[in-house]
């Protein structure tokens, strides 16, 4: 790396007539690897990093400030894109805007953030739903709500992400309410939540005290797709997040989880979880294994649990009744088939 400072680099950095991309190339790498501020003296730091004085061309200008943003040379990276506004031959692409958001989200530059989103509301860049994601983020990561807020409802087209990035500001920042109230109307939207969503609702009902309404938001991510190869999973993660924040001593959250389990056709799982709060579990809790045996083809489990059923002095219902009843009459058939 000496040797490329005195050799190439420096003289580079001295000659008017040097060719911008190469040299440009040259610095960037140089980021890449870490190896800027060792290639170049400390005199030269400041030189080579603004060589946007002599930029001449807009692709140049865009490959060098999202060069900087990405190697986190944050300060030289807002610089360069200040000059660039300061030249009308200077278009800044959707690209750089990115990098330029990401970097102010990375630093938690507030003021900065909402320079550069000043100027993508006068570029064309101003509705592309993948920008306005990032800006989301960065306003929820820098604390500003009201901000993320006001760009999540003036966002003509908004995906799982747009919702993802406000609840999670919101829950992160201690406004628990706002961020159910989202996530209920995202449900509204048919939108199906990831264990990001759902990570940072589950958060939200723990930090709010509200574990009733965290069950009922269970239930309503296990009935939007139950069918689903990968319901499985991000039933499992949602169990995690559950155990995470807390919410398992609440009956109703772990029937939920039975519930979940027996329609994803975990029986093994199911028993499982049963097991874990079986001295606690009411009738609701008792009918939903019941049903998972009978569902996965084992009456002879039905019998042996309502027995258990019974020692535990849980008062059996019209439900329970059922499900003993469909058992008896499929291991009576049994009895005769085998005859």
């Amino acid at each position: 790396m000496w040797i490329l400072q005195r050799t190439l680099v420096n003289p580079l950095l001295v000659l008017l007539d040097a060719d911008m991309s190469f040299l440009l190339n040259l610095l960037h790498l140089l980021l890449s690897r870490g190896g800027a501020k060792a290639a170049f003296s400390n005199s030269h730091v400041p030189a080579a990093l603004s060589v946007v004085s002599t930029i001449k061309t807009q692709e140049s200008m865009n490959d060098h400030i999202d060069a900087l943003c990405k190697q986190r040379f944050y300060r030289e990276a807002m610089e360069a894109f200040d000059f660039s506004q300061n030249n009308s031959s200077f278009k800044i692409t959707l690209k750089t805007y990115v990098s330029l958001i990401c970097a102010c989200s990375s630093s938690r530059s507030l003021a900065q953030g909402r320079k550069i989103h000043d100027h993508i509301l006068k570029s064309n860049c101003k509705h592309d739903t993948i920008l306005n994601n990032h800006i989301l983020s960065m306003y929820g990561k820098c604390g500003s709500l009201r901000d993320a807020r006001q760009v999540f409802d003036s966002m003509p087209q908004r995906n799982l992400v747009s919702y993802t990035s406000v609840i999670t500001g919101y829950s992160q920042n201690g406004q628990e309410a706002e961020a159910i109230s989202l996530y209920l109307k995202m449900l509204q939207e048919g939108l199906v939540p990831d264990q990001y969503s759902f990570g940072s609702i589950i958060k939200a009902c723990a930090s709010s005290g509200d574990v009733g309404l965290g069950k009922q938001l269970h239930a309503q991510v296990i009935k939007l797709e139950p069918t689903n190869p990968m319901a499985l999973c991000q039933g499992m993660q949602i169990h995690s997040f559950i155990i995470k924040y807390g919410l398992l001593t609440d009956l109703s959250v772990c029937n939920s989880l039975l519930t979940m389990y027996n329609c994803c056709s975990d029986l093994y799982c199911c028993f499982r979880m049963f097991e874990d709060f079986r001295n606690k579990a009411d009738s609701v809790s008792w009918n939903a294994v019941l049903t998972a045996c009978m569902q996965h083809e084992q009456p002879s489990e039905v019998l042996r649990l309502f027995k258990l059923m019974l020692l535990s002095e849980c008062e059996p219902d019209h439900i329970t009744m059922g499900s003993l009843l469909r058992a008896c009459v499929e291991i009576s058939s049994l009895r005769l088939g085998s005859q």
